[in-house]
């Protein structure tokens, strides 16, 4: 067991308690958008359909602007994407939701009626909608609202319209129908296409109409359907999964596909009927997607990880054009650095950085680090990022301007790599002690060196088995009050260091011991671990929550958190705790008591997968790392201030037009309370220290009684536990 050595009292009710299911503030969404897997254009326009939300591109300014689950959109795994002929847009969800968004008053409609089932396209036709399924083909009456039938003939991946008759792409053959027949319902109705009529292949994938031809894209390469025949196939060795006519002359997406590795080539028709490859000198054009031409006759292309291009026939080069986005959807680690910037790290697209406006990619992709995959994330003396990577050691990141860096490698020449690469150096967690010293996890080192420790002047020093560290799944770490290192394991529970404050002298250090199963741990394997004001280490396991406080480790009830499986914990400025699990994310208040529970079902979460969490102390931010996106919920819990220099209130005049106005005063010191008191000094509310979250309080604009105050000059005056005192003066106006 750990020998505790703190004098605190403290009595953790870990009790079957009120649970709060509660909304704190507003929430925004931070997705990656340079996913685009469809795309329409009106006018100037393009409407997106992408891994990140709806995304809207001005041509003409070349702008962006997102919609996501936080402006109404069900979730932001965009399939498919049309628009009607009032301007509407239509998208198809990965979970088989269909929505309409009006772009004129911002309004959302929804339909379930697809839940569950996998859509691959949608077409408008006046007020028909109709939709492509993996069992066929379903007509929804937009005027009606409501499903009219379905057709099921089989998996359909794309639809095509014209002249009142509907082309389907199929993975049996293409097949079409007159709308104007009575039932097509009846497999009658339908008119079949294969390989027995001429086409390349019966695995249809794309279908476009032009003139009087009929164009198809199969796995077996692309033809022409032209005076009653098929035209022999061209690119039969690609899949052609998207095409478009331009000026008459077709255009055609061709994709070869090997192992996990997809590249593409964009072809376009010559006037001799002979095809030439719009070659681009950008090798990243390799996962093309969809293909359209504008008003203008460009050429457009939409392609994953890298938005929208176009191309100039006269220079034979494409320009792209990516919305400002984090590098991925994936969040391993946040941190906030010195001026508020929010750094992020991903399992696919390296490390980036957020000022509020604008992102910044790091990554191997962009060959500005070695290594697209890391995982922590560390604010040195110097207020340099640390970032530590899955094979690729650390990459120091040094300011040397507002928006550029110098970034430093870490690797073989201090921490080791695995048995089987020992260039492959995996760092899992970093932690600063109050020295400034920085400890680092070298999971599984050849070396066995596990945990290694580095200071200001560049000296580092190792902890091995031979220092009582028996495994080399080292996984986390955390520093205690006392300044001990707790060194969390995936398969041996947990280690802890006590190097008495001398890291680089090892005579007096102590292993104070360890946490296993046998001493109340849910699991061996430790995913986080972080230490609250008050003493308690709260323990993340795959099984459960485990706290420590007083050489006893406790459980907490299931009814506490929404899931077992704990990734990461998070303890913010006035000491709630924050659980990100597989399930969603819970905050136990600081009471002792109460818990809140956000899920994508309760909330505008963006996923309930939580891997990494990060609070701006300033701002009372939480921000939310998960596996599909970044979340931001305002909260009130800002750290409170040492002094009241700094109080202010705001907005001022204080403007009453609704109830949910609400008046802020900001920057108080611990435990202060506020009374606001009429131009001549009679007391007409009084909010105790209790109401107060973190450094601000609320004032809703009434008195004690629940009435709304009168207009006229209103002073406020904060008081702290300690006698600390401001006054200040706010105009009350009630139209």
């Amino acid at each position: 067991m750990i020998k505790n050595r703190t004098s605190l009292l403290l009595v953790l009710l870990i009790v079957n308690s009120v649970t709060v299911f509660a909304e704190i503030g507003d929430w925004a969404t931070f997705t990656d958008t340079k996913d685009i897997m469809s795309f329409s254009i009106i006018d100037n326009t393009f409407w997106c359909a992408t891994n990140g939300g709806l995304l809207q591109f001005d041509r003409a300014e070349k702008t962006f602007i997102k919609y996501t689950n936080a402006d109404g959109l069900d979730n932001n795994q965009l399939v498919a994407i049309d628009t009607d002929q009032y301007g509407n847009v239509w998208v198809a969800l990965g979970n088989g939701i269909v929505q309409r968004f009006d772009p004129q008053s911002n309004a959302w409609d929804t339909i379930s009626d697809y839940s569950g089932l996998v859509i691959s396209d949608i077409k408008t036709f006046g007020d028909s909608v109709f939709i492509a399924m993996s069992i066929g083909i379903s007509l929804f009456d937009a005027r009606r609202w409501e499903v009219k039938e379905t057709y099921k003939i089989g998996y359909v991946n794309q639809i095509s319209i014209k002249d009142r008759m509907i082309w389907a792409a199929t993975n049996t053959g293409l097949k079409s129908a007159s709308l104007d027949f009575p039932n097509l319902m009846a497999p009658s109705a339908w008119t079949v296409y294969t390989k027995t009529q001429g086409l390349p292949d019966n695995l249809v994938l794309s279908v476009h109409l032009y003139g009087d031809k009929i164009a198809v894209g199969t796995a077996g390469g692309a033809s022409v359907y032209s005076n009653g025949m098929w035209s022999a196939a061209v690119y039969t060795e690609n899949s052609v999964t998207a095409l478009a006519d331009k000026n008459g002359r077709l255009l055609a997406v061709c994709k070869v596909i090997s192992g996990s590795y997809t590249s593409s080539i964009v072809v376009q028709q010559k006037p001799d009927g002979n095809w030439q490859a719009l070659y681009s000198v950008n090798s990243n054009y390799k996962n093309v997607t969809d293909i359209g031409v504008d008003a203008d006759n460009q050429i457009w292309i939409g392609f994953k990880g890298y938005g929208l291009a176009v191309f100039n026939e006269t220079t034979a080069q494409w320009t792209s054009h990516l919305p400002n986005s984090p590098g991925d959807n994936n969040f391993s680690a946040l941190l906030f650095d010195r001026d508020n910037n929010l750094w992020v790290t991903s399992t696919h697209a390296g490390v980036s950085r957020f000022d509020g406006e604008k992102w910044l990619n790091f990554s191997a992709m962009n060959k500005r680090t070695h290594s697209n995959d890391y995982r922590c994330l560390l604010l040195d003396w110097e207020g340099r990022v640390w970032a530590g990577s899955w094979g690729g050691g650390i990459a120091v990141f040094t300011p040397v301007g507002p928006d550029s860096f110098n970034i430093t490698e870490i690797t073989t020449d201090h921490l080791a790599g695995t048995d089987t690469d020992p260039d492959y150096v995996v760092i899992t967690d970093m932690k600063k002690d109050l020295a400034g010293n920085i400890w680092i996890i070298n999971y599984y080192a050849r070396n066995n060196n596990v945990l290694a420790v580095v200071d200001s002047t560049g000296d580092w020093e190792y902890f091995s088995r031979q220092d009582g560290i028996t495994t080399r799944y080292t996984w986390c770490l955390e520093i205690d009050n006392l300044g001990r290192n707790w060194v969390g394991t995936s398969d041996n529970g947990i280690y802890v260091l006590n190097d008495y404050d001398t890291p680089f002298d090892k005579r007096d250090d102590e292993l104070s011991g360890t946490l296993n199963s046998s001493d109340g741990l849910s699991s061996m394997v430790i995913q986080d671990m972080a230490m609250d004001m008050d003493g308690v280490m709260y323990i993340g396991t795959p099984e459960g929550l485990n706290t420590w406080y007083d050489n006893k480790v406790s459980e907490y009830l299931d009814s506490r958190v929404i899931n077992n499986d704990i990734n990461t914990i998070l303890v913010d400025g006035v000491n709630n705790k924050w659980v990100g699990t597989s399930g969603g994310l819970s905050m136990l208040h600081a009471d002792g008591f109460d818990s809140t529970h956000y899920t994508v079902a309760t909330s505008k979460l963006v996923a309930d997968n939580i891997l990494s969490l990060a609070f701006n102390e300033q701002t009372g931010d939480l921000y939310i790392g998960t596996t599909n996106g970044l979340s931001r919920l305002s909260t009130p819990y800002t750290r409170p201030a040492a002094t009241m220099d700094f109080v202010e209130g705001y907005p001022n005049p204080f403007i009453l037009n609704s109830q949910a106005d609400l008046f802020r005063v900001v920057n108080l010191a611990a435990k202060s309370s506020i009374r606001i008191f009429t131009a001549e000094g009679t007391l007409v509310r009084y909010i105790p220290d209790s109401e107060v979250l973190g450094s601000q309080a609320l004032w809703d604009g009434r008195n004690d009684q629940g009435e709304f105050v009168s207009s006229g000059i209103y002073l406020f005056q904060a008081t702290s536990e300690d006698g600390l005192t401001f006054v200040g003066k706010v105009a009350v106006i009630k139209p």
